[in-house]
C-alpha cells in the first residue's frame, strides 16, 4: 500500500491554535488555504506553509497570519507598510486594507506556497517588495483585474480549439 498523507479538515479557534503551538515551539505548519483574497498569488485550496517570524520584525511584502482584532479570524494577508511595531496588511486581490495589525497579532509568516503539488515561488522572492508598494498604492489590484479581464478570451478560445 502506498504511504499516503493524511489530511485533516480544521478551522476555527482549532486551526489557530495548532498554528499558535506550533509557532511558539519554533516549528512551522502547513495547511490548505480557504478564501479567494490573495490571488492572484495564493489562491483558494493552495498549501501554505507558516513558519516562526525569526527576525525582529515582519519585512514590508511578507505574507503574514493573523488574526483580525475585531473578531479574531485567521486570515493571511501582505504586509504593505510597516508603522513601529504595527504593520499596515492588505489581501493582494482585494481593494481596502485590513488596517494595522499590531505584532502580537501575528502567528507567523507564509514561508511556502504549493499549488497542484508544485512550489509557488513568485510574489514569495524579492519582488514581493514590489507587489506590496502595489499594493499599497492601489494599483495592484487593478492591473491584477485589467491583466485577468485582457487574458479572459485567449484562454476561452484555447480552450475551445483544443476541445475541437
Amino acid at each position: 500500500m502506498a504511504d499516503e498523507k493524511k489530511a485533516i479538515s480544521l478551522s476555527g479557534n482549532t486551526l489557530i491554535e495548532l498554528i499558535r503551538g506550533c509557532v511558539e515551539n519554533k516549528r512551522s505548519f502547513r495547511f490548505k488555504v480557504k478564501g479567494s483574497s490573495m490571488t492572484p498569488f495564493i489562491k483558494d485550496e493552495d498549501i501554505v506553509t507558516i513558519s516562526p517570524v525569526i527576525s525582529p520584525s515582519v519585512r514590508i511584502g511578507e505574507a503574514i497570519a493573523f488574526l483580525r482584532p475585531n473578531c479574531g479570524k485567521l486570515v493571511i494577508h501582505r504586509v504593505v507598510k510597516r508603522d513601529g511595531n504595527a504593520y499596515l496588511v492588505k489581501g493582494d486581490g482585494v481593494p481596502g486594507t485590513d488596517g494595522f495589525i499590531p505584532r502580537d497579532r501575528i502567528l507567523g509568516v507564509v514561508a511556502k506556497i504549493e499549488r497542484g503539488g508544485r512550489k509557488i515561488s513568485f510574489g514569495a522572492g524579492h519582488e514581493r517588495v514590489l507587489i506590496a508598494l502595489l499594493s499599497r498604492s492601489g494599483l495592484l489590484f487593478p492591473i491584477f483585474w485589467c491583466w485577468r479581464l485582457a487574458s479572459f478570451p485567449v484562454r476561452k478560445i484555447s480552450q475551445w480549439k483544443n476541445a475541437s
